[in-house]
């Protein structure tokens, strides 16, 4: 099967080639083999309770109410094995792989890959700074369902909506995170360059995924569909370079254009703002110049704003 297609209604569980994504399987398994066992110790009761319990010439049927103390106790058991051994494990393991991995968000000092997505009926527009690290600027590279990123670096994306909910779903990344409108949501993840599953797939050629959208968007939500491609470090510089000269080519200042109509048009497709990177520190310019921050968004903190009005792509132009 090729791989592309595991994970989207095959029945085959999608390839994990991420940092943190056994977490993810790991507890997923859990709760799966857990649901067998007591599925079958269940059935295995109520198929002894049939056998045992069967109408016979001679049996008088007993009618108890459930209401003695061996029913009392027989229930608190039950309920508690149930309650340790599935309930209270689901929530130690999920919490301790959040606090391990899942919300331990880079920082500047890992040199993460920052990246903007807008959502809209129905396409996920992506933004990548340009050389000045600031998003919503003339030297920005901008795509249309075509998220490009390398191997061993931390990816860092804030998400918005332009219309309604929608949910970036990367299912080889074990990634879903919601776009809701008018807030801001993010997500991390990071491909490792030894991992088997992308080994298997012919890295260090470069290597393409699946974006979905997990959640009901309107009609057209089955077509709101994308691809994530990973590429060796030196490639993906390769083509962030082009893709900046390509932004710069295709950039207009909306003020220069007189003709109100083409000017808002213009306007809606500078639809990025100051990422948000939730209380990491921000240095001061000259400090940041001075380490080098900047390019790919390493000086690219911002306030918690809010998108001005029409400040969203429109359409499935997707670019500037």
């Amino acid at each position: 099967m090729n791989p592309e297609e595991r994970g989207f209604g095959s029945g085959v569980p999608a390839l994990d080639v991420s940092e943190h994504g056994h977490h993810i399987d790991g507890l997923t398994n859990y709760i799966n083999i857990a649901n067998v066992i007591f599925f079958t110790l269940v059935v295995a009761i109520l198929v002894w309770a049939c056998v045992a319990y069967r109408a016979r010439r001679g049996a008088r049927a007993q009618y108890v109410h459930g209401t003695s103390k061996r029913d009392f106790l027989m229930a608190a058991v039950l309920g508690a094995v149930v309650f340790l051994g599935l309930d209270l494990a689901i929530v130690f393991q999920g919490s301790r792989a959040l606090e391990e991995s899942i919300w331990r968000y880079p920082t500047r000092a890992d040199n993460p890959l920052q990246i903007e997505i807008l959502a809209q009926q129905w396409a996920w527009n992506i933004r990548y700074p340009g050389p000045d690290g600031r998003f919503n600027t003339a030297d920005d590279a901008v795509t249309l369902n075509d998220l490009r990123i390398p191997v061993d670096r931390p990816v860092l994306f804030n998400l918005r909506s332009r219309d309604v909910i929608h949910s970036f779903n990367l299912p080889n990344f074990r990634v879903k995170v919601d776009a809701v409108p008018g807030i801001t949501t993010r997500g991390w993840f990071r491909v490792p360059s030894n991992d088997p599953d992308l080994l298997g797939m012919g890295f260090p050629r470069p290597v393409r995924f699946n974006i979905a959208c997990a959640q009901m968007c309107g009609w057209a939500h089955y077509a709101m569909s994308g691809y994530v491609t990973v590429y060796k470090t030196d490639e993906f510089e390769r083509w962030y370079a082009q893709a900046v000269i390509d932004g710069r080519l295709r950039y207009t200042d909306p003020r220069t254009m007189e003709d109100a109509d083409l000017r808002r048009r213009e306007e809606e497709q500078h639809w990025g703002w100051d990422f948000q990177d939730w209380g990491e520190p921000r240095p001061s310019e000259p400090a940041a110049q001075a380490r080098g921050e900047g390019a790919h968004g390493g000086d690219a903190a911002g306030e918690n704003e809010r998108p001005s009005e029409g400040a969203a792509a429109a359409g499935h132009e997707g670019g500037e």
